[in-house]
């Protein structure tokens, strides 16, 4: 049997070993994170010189791939990562926040603007019935609706009729000649075009909004007077499961119909959870047509305030306004 002194040597130097094991994994950690936010820096200063210096396609090509290969292998699920993303997405993002205060008596809900409403739709004509009457029923009246449907449907027809007889100044309809199949975003370049309000919501004509939901924009825009947001973005009901690789509930994946925050990024933003300011959504286009042309419509936004020489002001109202279906 080992002596008491001999035992305690050895758990000493166990200790010691777990120190110093210890203060190894945190200088690794620390190299990485340290290597992850210069690879971000990189990143981002070389999409901004992109961005403005337009036109020279070539530039930067190679420091462009070395910065996003860095970034892309573990930045996107780092705990880091939202630190790093608030930080550098000030010299492109100017984040302002909506008044949230219920108890306020004097709220800004001057209506100057109007809202343009672009939504789509093929069949699903249940959810399209409270689509429209969600509209209908908004406290603020500042909107005009333009349904479309993908290819001609005489029932979505007879649906829309009755809605554009109660009110034909402010809800329009019509069917495509044909029928895109891509999306909905063939539908949504040509709505786009056609707006005519201040701020345009292009949205899926499934999907349903909260009473208030122009109320509070109108009131974040107005709250935002003096420095006018180009978009309002807001959070959401949404009903694809896990989406974005998130597990909002502990190390659970998010069931479907479960809270969504939006976030001015690919992937944590839905094409239905945000206004923009009309001429900068004309300006950016509705051009790509793939599956994840929700989220290059948002990018080409920013791409295009950008070019202007100018940062897109943000405002997020911190409430579901949206149910997503």
């Amino acid at each position: 049997m080992k002596s008491y002194g001999e035992l305690k040597a050895e758990m000493e130097a166990i200790q010691q070993q777990m120190a110093e094991a210890k203060k190894s994994e945190r200088t690794n950690a620390l190299k990485k994170k340290s290597v992850c936010a210069k690879s971000l820096a990189l990143l981002l200063e070389c999409l901004r010189a992109r961005l403005l210096e337009g036109g020279q396609k070539n530039k930067n090509k190679n420091l462009f791939l070395r910065g996003m290969s860095h970034t892309l292998k573990w930045l996107e699920n780092s705990r880091l990562f939202l630190a790093i993303y608030q930080l550098y997405s000030r010299k492109f993002v100017h984040l302002t926040r909506s008044d949230v205060n219920d108890e306020r008596t004097n709220k800004h809900t001057g209506t100057a603007h109007t809202v343009s409403i672009v939504a789509v739709s093929y069949e699903r004509l249940g959810e399209l019935k409270v689509f429209v009457q969600s509209v209908v029923n908004q406290t603020q009246k500042n909107w005009k609706l333009h349904v479309m449907h993908d290819g001609h449907n005489d029932d979505f027809c007879s649906i829309m009729e009755k809605y554009f007889r109660d009110d034909p100044t402010r809800i329009t309809y019509e069917c495509t000649n044909i029928r895109f199949n891509d999306y909905g975003h063939s539908l949504r370049e040509i709505g786009l075009e056609k707006a005519s309000g201040e701020y345009i919501l292009i949205t899926n004509a499934d999907n349903y909004y909260a009473p208030k939901a122009l109320e509070f924009i109108n009131d974040a825009i107005a709250y935002n007077a003096s420095q006018k947001p180009d978009v309002v973005m807001f959070d959401m009901i949404h009903s694809h499961k896990n989406l974005g690789n998130r597990k909002n509930f502990g190390n659970r994946e998010a069931p479907s119909y479960s809270f969504f925050e939006v976030i001015y990024k690919r992937n944590y933003i839905d094409i239905g959870a945000a206004i923009v300011e009309r001429e900068l959504a004309q300006n950016a286009g509705f051009d790509d047509k793939s599956f994840a042309a929700d989220a290059t419509y948002y990018e080409n936004i920013l791409k295009k305030k950008l070019e202007s020489g100018s940062r897109l002001v943000v405002t997020k109202i911190p409430r579901v306004l949206l149910v997503h279906n």
